[in-house]
């Protein structure tokens, strides 16, 4: 017999146990695997680009070595055939032609020099005209006479970096004084 005054009670819900405060406080294998892969993600991007920018740096690095170094081999065979007494039997006897890879001519004070290419360096008699570390070739010089009798050359050279693979082709007609 049941009274008004009394309810019946309802008993608590139990917790599932799949629920438990417990078993929630970490994280599932799922989500750390998918946040080490956007990690890993991340990184690698990261640094593919940080090496990318390092070869960029160093291939302009290495392209202002060759032009400054062009530049100053340019310049120094401009001013020793500038400045020569005149030009020479080279060792292949050939004073002033087409295609010559070499040239020589006497220097103001009375000894000869003669410019070629040399185990991969632009050389005279006694020094390389740039440092071992670029390698030289397709050493050219074309000589010939203007109408008033003046010879003039045109100098071709390229300078290269083989590891990098950069190379620079560097030419100048010269007049010479003599």
């Amino acid at each position: 017999k049941c009274s008004n005054n009394s309810m019946p009670t309802k008993r608590p819900a139990q917790p599932r146990s799949d629920f438990s405060p417990k078993l929630n406080t970490g994280f599932t294998l799922i989500e750390l695997v998918v946040v080490t892969g956007l990690i890993s993600m991340l990184l690698i991007t990261i640094s593919s680009m940080f090496m990318a920018t390092l070869t960029s740096n160093l291939k302009t690095t290495i392209r202002q070595q060759i032009k400054e170094e062009g530049g100053y081999v340019l310049s120094q065979i401009e001013f020793m055939l500038r400045n020569s007494a005149k030009l020479e039997p080279n060792s292949n006897n050939i004073i002033c032609a087409t295609g010559m890879k070499k040239i020589k001519f006497s220097n103001p004070d009375g000894f000869t020099t003669e410019l070629s290419l040399s185990g991969g360096q632009i050389a005279s008699n006694s020094a390389t005209l740039h440092s071992s570390s670029l390698f030289a070739s397709n050493l050219n010089f074309d000589c010939a006479r203007n109408p008033g009798g003046e010879y003039y050359v045109d100098t071709l050279f390229s300078l290269s970096e083989v590891d990098i693979g950069i190379s620079e082709n560097f030419g100048h007609m010269i007049l010479l004084r003599n």
